[in-house]
C-alpha cells in the first residue's frame, strides 16, 4: 500500500452479545482487519455502570463491559455513539462507555462532555495512546479530514462486495 492509499470500511449497526466476545466477528474478522479505518455504529452502550433511575425503559439491556473485546478483535478503529441507545442508561453509563473506548484505542464520535468533544473524532485522545491491536493511532497516520474526498466517492461504491 502506498502512502496515498487508505482503505476505509464502513459497517452498519454493531452490538456484541456473545459468550466469547472475541469470536463475534470471527467469520469476517480477517477481512475487517485489512481496513486502515474500520467504522461502525455502536448500537448499544458498553458499561457495567448504570443506575435503574437513569434507565429510560427498564426492559432495555445494556452491553456488559467484557463485550468490548469483540470490537477490538474485529479491528474497529472508529465507533459512532450518536444514536438512539446512547442515553437510555443515563450519562454515567455513556461516559463509562467513552472511557472504555478510549482505553481500548477505539476512536468515537457523536458524544462527549460538550459539542466540541462530541464532534472530534481525529484527535490523539479519541484514538488512544497506542491504537487498537498495536496499530499506530489514526491521528498519527492520517487526519480523518484528509479522507473526506475518499468518503465522498464511497457512496457510489457502497454496494460493492469484495470476495477474498
Amino acid at each position: 500500500m502506498s502512502g496515498a492509499d487508505l482503505s476505509i470500511y464502513l459497517v452498519g449497526d454493531v452490538r456484541v452479545e456473545n459468550d466469547d466476545p472475541a469470536e463475534t466477528f470471527a467469520l469476517c474478522a480477517g477481512e475487517l482487519r485489512r481496513a486502515d479505518i474500520l467504522f461502525g455504529n455502536l448500537e448499544s452502550v458498553i458499561s457495567d455502570r448504570w443506575d435503574p433511575a437513569d434507565v429510560s425503559d427498564l426492559r432495555l439491556v445494556g452491553t456488559p463491559e467484557r463485550m468490548l473485546a469483540g470490537y477490538g478483535a474485529a479491528g474497529f478503529t472508529v465507533l459512532n455513539v450518536a444514536n438512539n441507545p446512547s442515553m437510555r442508561f443515563g450519562w454515567p453509563a455513556l461516559a463509562r462507555c467513552l472511557e472504555l473506548l478510549d482505553g481500548a484505542g477505539i476512536a468515537h464520535i457523536g458524544a462527549g462532555l460538550n459539542m466540541d468533544e462530541a464532534r472530534r473524532g481525529d484527535g490523539p485522545r479519541a484514538c488512544g495512546p497506542q491504537g487498537p491491536a498495536g496499530r499506530q493511532p489514526l491521528s498519527r497516520r492520517y487526519r480523518l479530514s484528509t479522507a473526506e474526498p475518499l468518503l465522498r466517492g464511497a457512496r457510489g461504491a457502497a454496494d460493492h462486495h469484495h470476495d477474498a
